[in-house]
């Protein structure tokens, strides 16, 4: 139940609800400047009446006979991380044992904590096809037509992630991948396929990065995740020496042998031609599959036309450019290119600038006027200045040297058989993120029906089945689950959101109460979901009895919590309302239009309730 009563609280200064959004952004900044379960027990299926012909059906084990046998998955933990594979033992273990000392090196050169990080895994798909289930759904159905382009186009990867779980998926059965020309800056008419080979090891501190950059809790910009990513990836790390922002040097190759595509003198050629290829090179206009390797902006770019900066920084995170970042894209190359001169190049003059740049960024849309405020130069004459560093790169890697303690080394983890309940819920998890609840909660039931009652699968099913419009489904497992002391805080605002669904008009005082103990429960949970606090919200709005201004005190924690939750900051200021906390309520509707400004209907609600205030 809410807190006890105390003093009427001073609900929220505008200053103070934009203070954490603020310091997100400074902790990515910081970086661009310093560089240094409980469960259920098992239960039996009562056998239903001999009378009820229909339920005989349902529940005759015939599941077991047409539902597809156990797939064969190997588990293992890591500080931080589950891990699933069906890929071989051995490239597991080795796999997991060097992300473990890129992970100890990363924390050296970027020694930033998050608070409350999600339970994550790391699902490693070698066999199967088995990378292809959790490539996401597109968003609007009209991409699945069997003309669209594929969504997994250049998609060696993924990191599925929302503010409850995160999930990196690396497809180690792939080995090489057939790249989109056009994106890498070449003419699709004169190169046919391009081809490039996956350096998986490289593929997953990628995602790892990705990983990392979520838990600032906001969205940061395309361009600097991309290179950040470009950079992070190629750290050099022994046993005691970490190189940070080592590029290659493009005299350490050989000269380019003519294939017209190269970075010019002393530099290898970007494209090489497959000598495995069997097609008809009698063909005059045959060119044939090409080779494509992973090179550093100073080489790829040096005979290449840079994109505009109006495009460049105008590149969304959803757009197939940024999905598709392999191999030579022009696009993800110029972001190392910014990025690496930025925090690298010209004797540091550009880290302040760039800072303030970035933290800008988050608070307003990119515009010329803003970066020649941040940088003191046009687009144009920063452009000729990358253009410039391209070619004549002069920059200072961070070279860490530990000289104590023990050394970055890590061992080979033990892989063991995973149960089919542990590989069901992992992969049913990762399958809602990636917005395919209906596979999900195929996923789960099968381990459900097959005897894993737990806890932790039976509310993962529940929140799935939920998504999949089977509430009496839902309801039954979310129910097990909760009595079985799951630690899933979303399965405690399902629960609630369904119990809210199932009440008709106003919520009478016990079935208010019933409610608020399971978002309460979920409120104890970490992490911590904003959605717990809009079903609070929700359900003081359709109490039968008004809330307190100690009440309105865990609404305010909420806010406090995700400051730009816009439904979240209108409940409570509605509510604020309904109480005749006039001053609190104002407070929170100055704070709403602030964080609305590119939202016009839920500002005009702001203004609408803002007007039946009583003058000051």
């Amino acid at each position: 139940m809410p807190p006890a009563p105390h003093s009427r609280p001073r609900l929220l200064c505008p200053r103070r609800l934009c203070h954490f959004h603020g310091l997100i952004f400074a902790a990515a900044a910081l970086f661009c400047a310093t560089l240094a379960p409980l469960s259920a027990k098992p239960k039996k299926n009562p056998a239903a009446p001999p009378a009820e012909v229909v339920e005989l059906e349902r529940l005759t084990v015939t599941d077991s006979r047409e539902l597809p046998p156990p797939e064969e998955w190997s588990y293992t933990t890591i500080p931080g991380f589950e891990v699933l594979s069906n890929a071989s033992t051995r490239a597991s273990q080795r796999l997991m044992r060097d992300f473990a000392i890129f992970r100890d090196a990363l924390g050296i050169v970027w020694p930033i904590q998050f608070r409350d990080p999600p339970p994550s895994a790391i699902i490693l798909c070698g066999r199967n096809n088995a990378f292809a289930q959790f490539l996401p759904a597109p968003a609007d159905p009209a991409d699945a037509r069997a003309d669209a382009t594929p969504v997994d186009i250049g998609r060696a990867s993924l990191t599925l992630i929302n503010r409850e779980q995160g999930f990196i998926v690396m497809d180690l059965q792939t080995k090489s991948l057939d790249l989109d020309p056009s994106m890498l800056g070449m003419d699709v008419a004169d190169t046919g396929l391009a081809s490039f080979e996956i350096d998986h090891y490289a593929q997953l501190y990628r995602e790892y990065v990705r990983y990392l950059l979520s838990q600032f809790g906001a969205t940061l910009p395309p361009w600097f995740e991309e290179g950040l990513c470009q950079i992070i990836m190629k750290m050099d790390v022994d046993k005691r020496t970490i190189i940070f922002g080592k590029i290659d040097d493009p005299d350490d190759y050989p000269t380019s042998r003519g294939t017209g595509t190269g970075a010019g003198a002393g530099a290898p050629p970007l494209l090489a031609a497959d000598d495995d290829d069997s097609g008809d090179s009698s063909d005059p206009g045959f060119i044939g599959n090409l080779t494509i390797d992973d090179r550093d902006f100073n080489i790829v770019l040096r005979r290449r036309a840079l994109l505009n900066f109006k495009d460049f920084f105008g590149v969304k995170a959803g757009s197939p450019v940024a999905q598709n970042p392999l191999g030579n894209n022009v696009w993800a190359k110029q972001c190392q290119a910014f990025v690496h001169m930025c925090l690298f190049g010209t004797g540091g003059k550009y880290k302040k600038p760039f800072a303030t740049f970035l933290t800008r960024c988050a608070k307003e849309p990119v515009t010329p006027e803003l970066f020649k405020e941040c940088f003191g130069k046009t687009y144009n004459r920063f452009l000729i200045d990358l253009r410039g560093y391209i070619s004549f790169t002069s920059y200072t890697a961070q070279k860490v040297t530990i000289t104590s303690g023990p050394p970055l080394l890590a061992g080979l983890p033990e892989m063991r058989v995973a149960g089919e309940g542990v590989s069901a819920r992992i992969k049913g998890d990762a399958l809602m993120i990636a917005g395919k609840p209906r596979e999900a909660l195929d996923t789960l039931r099968a381990a459900s029906i097959r005897g894993d009652q737990t806890a932790p699968l039976l509310a993962s099913l529940g929140i799935a089945a939920h998504a999949a419009g089977e509430d009496t489904r839902a309801r039954k497992a979310l129910e097990t689950a909760v009595a079985g002391g799951t630690t899933r805080g979303r399965a405690y605002t399902t629960l609630a959101r369904l119990h809210l669904a199932d009440a008709q008009g106003e919520l009478a005082p016990e079935r208010l109460a019933s409610i608020l103990q399971l978002l309460f429960e979920a409120r104890k949970l970490r992490p911590t979901l904003p959605e717990t606090y809009e079903l609070i919200a929700e359900a003081w709005a359709r109490s039968s009895t008004s809330p307190k201004d100690e009440h309105l005190a865990v609404l305010v924690e909420g806010i406090r919590r995700f400051p730009r939750e816009a439904g979240l900051v209108y409940q409570t200021a509605e509510l604020a309302t309904r109480i005749a906390n006039y001053d609190g309520a104002r407070t929170l509707i100055a704070h709403g239009l602030k964080i609305t400004t590119d939202a016009p209907a839920v500002r005009e609600r702001f203004a609408s309730l803002q007007s039946t205030l009583p003058r000051e």
